[in-house]
């Protein structure tokens, strides 16, 4: 509320301050309890002040469950303000935007090549092409430019590309094809580090994830090797990458969720090892939840979640990362402390090397 003060004092001439909050859905799968908690307070206070605010939030209608259960001092001002974006787009609309853009920068489409993309589009989504369709449109799209010919797009590399449907797989394929062997596999573990996986039985989707590059590293002598593969991915438009301006830290997170729904590596990936991935997450959740209560000893792991853990640990040990607070969460038997610690001596903890200031952000 004080910033929002300071705002209006800085510019008296405005009428109202309009706060635009987009992928609000990432404070419900990628913030602490006590943050998100803090955070919704401050803003449902701030919306009952008598400023002139006006907040949008922009989220993804499949989270509507969660924001109704997780942010409830909002859910009024949801009842009394909230605009469904329309799911379908109509086929003019679709061949403006394909259309508009190579007109304004004077290139050609082959006749008929709209109406084919057009097509494509439509009937890859029966029931008018969503809004979901945009993500595949821009890789098309980008595609076509790449391969232009003398001031025209082509039939010919629109086939080339794979078209709307197969444009994002053949292109994220054709990343992992140039990579090494060894990239290949600090690429899988990267990209599947930046999932937030979904509950299935409470219609709660896999969602994107932002980390700093620190979180993944599981050791320092890997560290080279990650952040050349995220400079690789983040080239190849794959992933983005930017500075959280409060702590300095280099972030990372996959620059679209239509990689999550099209990409079928990357689904297979998340499938073939979601039992590890999803009890990992659900450590990470504890661990937060142990931090902010001041370290609780009662919130150490026992019985089956501890034998569970010890199981994890030893056949993927590499894969967990945070040693200090994965050594606290432990319970403190001196005999079960001592055989982590010599499972997980060459893990470090978080480290405070920065990154390659030669790092791109990619775009969205």
């Amino acid at each position: 509320m004080e910033a929002v003060q300071n705002w209006q004092r800085l510019h008296p001439g405005a009428e109202r301050l309009a706060l635009v909050l987009d992928q609000f859905e990432e404070l419900l799968v990628d913030c602490p309890e006590e943050t998100r908690r803090e955070f919704v307070a401050q803003l449902a206070a701030l919306l009952d002040s008598s400023l002139p605010v006006t907040a949008i939030l922009v989220m993804r209608d499949d989270f509507y469950s969660r924001f109704v259960q997780e942010v409830k001092p909002l859910v009024r001002w949801l009842e009394g303000g909230l605009a469904n974006v329309p799911l379908t787009l109509e086929p003019d609309e679709l061949r403006a935007m394909v259309e508009e853009p190579a007109r304004a920068v004077g290139l050609t489409l082959e006749e008929g090549l709209a109406d084919a993309i057009v097509r494509e589009a439509m009937e890859a989504t029966p029931q008018g092409a969503p809004g979901t369709i945009l993500p595949l449109l821009e890789f098309a799209l980008t595609g076509l430019w790449e391969q232009r010919e003398e001031g025209y797009l082509t039939h010919t590399a629109y086939q080339a590309i794979g078209g709307v449907t197969g444009g994002l797989t053949q292109w994220a394929d054709g990343v992992l094809f140039r990579l090494d062997g060894e990239q290949r596999r600090l690429a899988r573990r990267v990209l599947t580090d930046l999932v937030h996986l979904g509950d299935e039985s409470r219609n709660i989707p896999d969602s994107r994830r932002r980390r700093t590059l620190d979180e993944l590293c599981r050791h320092e002598r890997e560290r080279e090797a990650v952040h050349q593969v995220v400079c690789l991915l983040a080239d190849a438009r794959l992933l983005v990458t930017g500075r959280d301006l409060s702590t300095g830290q280099e972030m990372v997170e996959l620059i679209h969720d239509a990689l999550l729904r099209e990409w079928g590596q990357l689904r297979g990936w998340l499938q073939e090892d979601r039992r590890f991935l999803a009890w990992r997450q659900t450590l990470e959740e504890r661990i937060r939840e142990w931090e902010d209560k001041g370290k609780d000893k009662d919130l150490l792991l026992r019985g089956a979640a501890l034998a569970e853990a010890q199981e994890w640990l030893a056949l993927r040990t590499v894969d967990i990362n945070d040693f200090t607070a994965k050594r606290s969460l432990y319970r403190r038997d001196r005999r079960v402390r001592r055989a982590i610690l010599k499972k997980t001596s060459a893990l470090s903890a978080f480290s405070a090397i920065s990154f390659c200031s030669g790092l791109r952000a990619g775009f969205q």
